[in-house]
């Protein structure tokens, strides 16, 4: 084989019993389960932070959902939030971004943050001024109702975030136990529309899952309920895709998404802060793997995935599995330009020589409402 990357890449975390992680393990120690049965890893990079330049570093994503939780509750924690990032001088070994929800639309940091004291700032003053996608008036929450977005608030973040390279720990603000699907979009598989030919091949819920592998993401949930447990992924996550196939209604809970990516529940802000601090802290310590899938005729053919270590004691945290197609192409156009419908406008109308061909690269963020579309 040349020496290259892997065409699918995985994090994998690894801790000891403890919980604390594990520091320069070598390639060797490193056994990659493929449905089951070993296969190549073509490159093993370990990752501490010392290494790594600014634009590079982890990324820490926090989820709020100004229509669900109470002001008090996300005051709480924006409050113990910007206390932990305004420490060590607003010197941060991460990278931090906000996304947050209300019925206006999904809104984020113009960028991500690595000066705690203005991440502070922006946190507590709920300015996150980058529109991510626009709500809809008629909503009384953007949760609540499935005709919001096909893919959902994850879906939407995962999109934002896969052009950028690096790890992300997403850590969504709630109830662990919650079952999100038609009655709450944060990973609704349900398709926006019914209309048109249902056998054209949309699948939002096999999608979703590649964006979130794409991005390098691990969601992980603030819970409000001390007891809650992540579900078994098998049950939900692969039972919601394959409803999503059907297009049945679907539903997933949030705690079983975090067991399929290598997430974790955590009961308190203090959890996630130990974890932080841990030396070589989660974050910023993890190993990448990359290996080529098998070749296959089937679509959409599941394989479990799994890291085995050659110390039996040591805990590993990553991906559960990917969806492997007949020609893999699933990796995301580095020259994809994701604009909003004001834009589209303004570049309609200005008429550049290079126009079709920039249709051909153009992602609306924005539905685009039929009205719209025909005076475009």
């Amino acid at each position: 084989f040349p020496n290259r990357d892997g065409l699918l890449r995985i994090d994998v975390a690894v801790s000891e019993k403890s919980g604390n992680p594990v520091r320069e393990l070598l390639p060797t120690d490193f056994t990659l389960l493929d449905n089951g049965r070993p296969t190549r890893i073509f490159t093993v990079q370990w990752s501490p932070a010392k290494d790594l330049q600014p634009e590079s570093l982890p990324e820490l994503i926090f989820v709020f959902d100004d229509e669900t939780h109470s002001a008090g509750q996300a005051d709480n924690v924006k409050q113990q939030l910007g206390r932990y990032f305004r420490q060590n001088a607003g010197v941060l070994s991460y990278s931090v971004i906000f996304y947050r929800i209300s019925h206006e639309g999904v809104f984020a940091s113009a960028k991500p943050w690595v000066d705690g004291n203005l991440a502070a700032t922006e946190l507590e003053r709920s300015s996150e001024p980058r529109l991510v996608s626009v709500g809809r008036e008629n909503l009384s929450t953007l949760l609540m109702n499935d005709h919001f977005n096909e893919v959902g608030t994850l879906g939407l973040i995962a999109i934002d975030q896969r052009s950028l390279p690096g790890r992300k720990m997403l850590v969504w603000f709630g109830d662990a136990s919650s079952q999100i699907g038609q009655q709450n979009s944060i990973t609704h598989f349900d398709p926006w529309t019914r209309i048109g030919d249902r056998t054209c091949g949309h699948k939002p819920g096999i999608e979703f899952s590649t964006w979130l592998r794409e991005a390098r993401i691990t969601v992980n949930v603030l819970s409000m309920d001390k007891d809650a447990e992540p579900r078994a992924f098998d049950q939900d996550f692969l039972a919601a895709v394959a409803k999503s196939r059907a297009y049945q209604d679907t539903f997933l809970s949030i705690s079983a998404l975090a067991a399929y990516t290598g997430g974790q529940v955590y009961a308190s802000w203090k959890a996630i802060q130990r974890d932080l601090e841990r030396p070589a802290a989660g974050t910023q310590a993890f190993y990448t793997l990359t290996f080529d899938p098998p070749r296959t005729e089937q679509t959409d053919e599941y394989h479990p995935i799994a890291v085995a270590l050659s110390d039996p004691n040591l805990k590993t945290r990553t991906l559960a599995g990917y969806f492997n197609q007949p020609v893999y192409f699933d990796h995301p156009r580095s020259n994809l330009e994701y604009i909003i419908v004001a834009q589209l406008d303004v570049l309609i109308r200005h008429k550049p020589p290079d126009l079709l061909r920039r249709f051909d690269n153009i992602r609306l963020t924005e539905r685009l409402f039929e009205d719209h579309r025909s005076q475009l």
